[in-house]
């Protein structure tokens, strides 16, 4: 019987904050990952990023 090993290695992706398949925004910091709640914040994720 063969066995399929796969091994998939991504990089840092450019686009932060990131979204699951359900379009909720995560942010990493650090060690911690959370939530993000409000648009507010994502336009401000979004608008340090660009500068």
């Amino acid at each position: 019987m063969a066995e399929v090993l796969s091994r998939l290695i991504f990089k840092e992706g450019l686009n932060k904050p990131y979204h699951d398949k359900r379009g909720i925004a995560w942010v990493n910091n650090g060690a911690d990952k959370r939530k993000v709640f409000d648009n507010a914040e994502l336009a401000n994720i979004s608008n340090k990023q660009n500068a």
